[in-house]
């Protein structure tokens, strides 16, 4: 429970100290042989007592982040903002959500899935579960993100870009459809380069693919889940925009260069175009101010 709880009493410029507390929690059970952390950026525990369950948690920096950004205090995409300057009371009593909208986003998926019929593209099943004790709100600190750990899967983030282009010119096309896809229907937040895995070849040799986190960039408000009301629909037209551009670029098209490929370093972003031009998603993206660069 200590690690998905803000601590009311957080003095300003304690951030750090708090986050290498938590570390050294994670730390302790590992030496201890009870889990195991497959995470970077954020905890994702495997149980050596149930080891077909990973949970998800954010580390203590990218909740400040995401409680930073729903309390209005700053922008994390503000120049210079800096975690340590924040005012770790007033956002304590703000209610996190980033986490848990993972929910969200897997029903969407699971809908998309149903009604397109994937058959390449799978999402691992995720629930929320509730942490004893505490507040029957949904929130990051009152419920666990658990999934289904799915064995075998080789993320294009750990190959080298020779390897990572192969793996990108081979995906069929109707895979990358169904990519796309997903994209429209849900919002969520894609990195190719990070969050796509390969999972080993169906029995009848259709190639199977992963998408592990599922989470929507700065889904911090109950309104952004399934996109309620109007700012809800600008939200996943941002949302959908963005993620487009992801997975032409690698990266966002308002950050530097990635060291990940993406579909444009393969010569795939007119495949990626014409499925884009395809869809309904242009009519949706004209109502609101937001464009994907590579349709220019």
């Amino acid at each position: 429970m200590k690690l998905t709880q803000t601590p009311s009493n957080l003095e300003k410029g304690k951030f750090g100290a708090q986050d290498r507390e938590n570390a050294e929690t994670i730390e302790q059970l590992k030496k201890e042989g009870i889990v195991e952390n497959l995470g970077e950026s954020r905890w994702i525990l495997r149980f050596k007592e149930h080891p077909e369950i990973i949970f998800d948690i954010d580390s203590f920096g990218s909740r400040g982040a995401y409680l930073a950004f729903s309390g209005a205090e700053k922008s994390v995409l503000d120049e210079g903002f800096n975690l340590t300057e924040l005012d770790y009371q007033k956002m304590a009593k703000t209610v996190p959500l980033q986490n848990v909208s993972q929910i969200a986003t897997f029903l969407l998926f699971l809908q998309s899935k149903d009604t397109d019929e994937f058959k390449h593209l799978h999402a691992s099943p995720t629930w929320p579960v509730p942490i004893p004790g505490r507040p029957k709100e949904l929130s990051d600190e009152n419920y666990l993100v658990a999934k289904r750990f799915i064995p075998n899967l080789t993320r294009l983030k750990k190959m080298d870009w020779s390897g990572a282009c192969h793996e990108l010119r081979s995906i069929p096309h109707e895979a990358l459809k169904e990519m796309h896809t997903m994209i429209i229907k849900t919002g969520a937040w894609n990195h190719l380069n990070s969050n796509l895995n390969t999972a080993p070849d169906a029995p009848d040799d259709i190639k199977q693919y992963y998408f592990v986190n599922i989470q929507g960039p700065f889904n911090h408000h109950l309104k952004y889940f399934c996109f309620q009301g109007e700012e809800g629909k600008e939200k996943h037209a941002e949302d959908v925009a963005k993620s487009l551009d992801r997975m032409v670029y690698g990266r966002s098209t308002d950050q530097p260069p990635s060291k990940y490929p993406g579909l444009d370093d393969v010569d795939r972003t007119e495949e990626w175009k014409k499925l884009t031009q395809e869809t309904e998603v242009l009519k949706i993206l004209q109502k609101s101010k937001y464009k994907p660069k590579f349709m220019d």
